[in-house]
């Protein structure tokens, strides 16, 4: 029987090699427990148009890409409040638990999670500015959990 090969990823490289056309300006800072990574995400569409852009940090615990990204809008752009899909601690809620899960036991290398959750994510939130509600989003809390399965 063979062994599982894990593969082995340099968050560094894998930092260097993000997409610089929806992550721009970026700086990171390696703590003891984590790598946070800080920039500004453009929410572009098909057109190569800019809709907005945030400031955001991401914060990458070990072992990495074991472990779901925590990010966090920094700029002030969107009210942490529940109902826009911010959690109590300030970090964005960008799908349900069991969905992160999944992604966490295969890996989910940081541009995996820029191009699918964070900016799926904040996309949302600019057409929730323009038109009031949600257009694809699970629901914030035990409901989105339902709605997952």
């Amino acid at each position: 029987m063979a062994k599982d090969i894990i593969p082995t990823y340099s968050l560094k490289e894998d930092i260097r090699d993000i997409d610089s056309s929806i992550f721009k300006h970026y700086s990171t800072h390696e703590g003891e427990k984590n790598t946070t990574v800080i920039g500004k995400l453009s929410v572009i569409d098909s057109n190569h148009c800019l809709w907005d852009s945030f400031l955001i940090k991401i914060e990458i615990t070990q072992p990495y890409p074991y472990v779901f990204p925590t990010l966090f809008e920094i700029g002030g752009h969107i009210p942490k409040i529940e109902d826009r899909h911010i959690n109590e601690d300030g970090s964005c809620c960008t799908c349900p638990e069991p969905e992160y899960l999944i992604a966490c036991k295969y890996g989910i290398r940081i541009d995996t999670f820029l191009s699918e959750y964070a900016l799926p994510f904040f996309a949302n939130q600019v057409f929730f500015e323009q038109e009031g509600y949600f257009p694809s989003e699970y629901s914030h809390g035990e409901m989105g959990i339902f709605e997952f399965f």
